[in-house]
């Protein structure tokens, strides 16, 4: 579902766990019908890096550092899961 939710990407030493990510997109209201337009969800990304951790068997974390951060020499940016206060 497309949300406009604040959660962010998770690690496999986070506090985001699969479990968590899956019962808030339960709990989501959708903002538009399905398939009717694309927004970007932090959510949705959420589960993205649960399943490529899945499939890679690296932390979202190590991937995006490692393949994205670094090779782009992006100092000053992260791929955390820091949930937000509130």
């Amino acid at each position: 579902p497309s949300s406009s939710s604040s959660s962010s990407s998770s690690s496999s030493s986070s506090s985001c766990s699969e479990g968590e990510i899956l019962a808030k997109i339960a709990q989501t209201r959708r903002l538009f019908p399905q398939f009717e337009r694309t927004l970007y969800s932090n959510l949705g990304i959420a589960a993205l890096g649960r399943a490529l951790e899945k499939v890679v068997g690296v932390s979202w974390e190590e991937w995006v550092e490692t393949r994205i951060m670094r090779p782009l020499n992006m100092t000053h940016s992260r791929a955390l899961c820091t949930p937000r206060a509130g």
